[in-house]
């Protein structure tokens, strides 16, 4: 193997393994909402073969690296608890009867839509209240609610979720039983001035 040839060689192995002197790099760095750092770039390399000669190589490489970050996993569970609480709380007002946490934790506006095994579909804000008598009647009687099998998916963006569960919602009203049990509900939640909210929800019965 000639001079020249193991230059090359030893230049090569410089730039793989990062040991290198007068680096300049241009970098894109994005956080990706699963808890990933993907940053990819391209830098100037000036090399000297302190070995074989003074000579200096110079030259462009390109590259990128994946991190994962724990702390950015972390705060992504700490997000998901958070849904979970706003959306139980979607049928955990009805025991105290506490309508601002049931109205805060739903799109006050007239993005909410609520589809469920009934006909009527509540396509607006505004529609909510027309069901509130009957909710805040002394002959409603909240008993217990569950979310079975929860399971929360995050968009790309870390702003708007997706959620899914069995819903056990039992309830009384006139001394008979008013539930739903084993109840699929689906929904979409979106953070908004740094609250989740429910914006869209869709609950129905397995057919037999």
């Amino acid at each position: 193997m000639n001079k020249n040839c193991y230059y090359f060689l030893i230049v090569f192995i410089l730039l793989i393994t990062g040991n290198i002197s007068g680096q300049n790099y241009s970098s894109h760095q994005t956080i990706i909402p699963a808890g990933t750092s993907f940053d990819f770039g391209s830098g100037n390399q000036d090399v000297t073969d302190k070995y074989f000669s003074q000579e200096k190589y110079s030259g462009t490489l390109s590259y990128s690296i994946i991190t994962w970050f724990n702390q950015q996993a972390d705060s992504l569970e700490e997000e998901k608890q958070k849904i979970a609480r706003v959306i139980s709380s979607v049928i955990g007002w009805a025991k105290d009867k506490n309508l601002d946490l049931f109205y805060s934790s739903i799109a006050q506006d007239e993005d909410y839509i609520s589809v469920t095994p009934g006909k009527r579909v509540i396509k607006h804000f505004e529609d909510v209240k027309q069901n509130v008598p009957f909710w805040m009647s002394p002959e409603f009687k909240y008993v217990r609610h569950e979310l079975k099998d929860l399971e929360i998916k995050f968009s790309r963006c870390g702003e708007v979720a997706w959620f899914f569960c069995i819903l056990d919602d039992i309830n009384i009203y006139k001394g008979e039983p008013a539930s739903w049990e084993n109840t699929r509900w689906t929904g979409v939640v979106e953070k908004r001035d740094g609250k989740w909210v429910v914006v869209q929800q869709h609950f129905s019965f397995a057919s037999e």
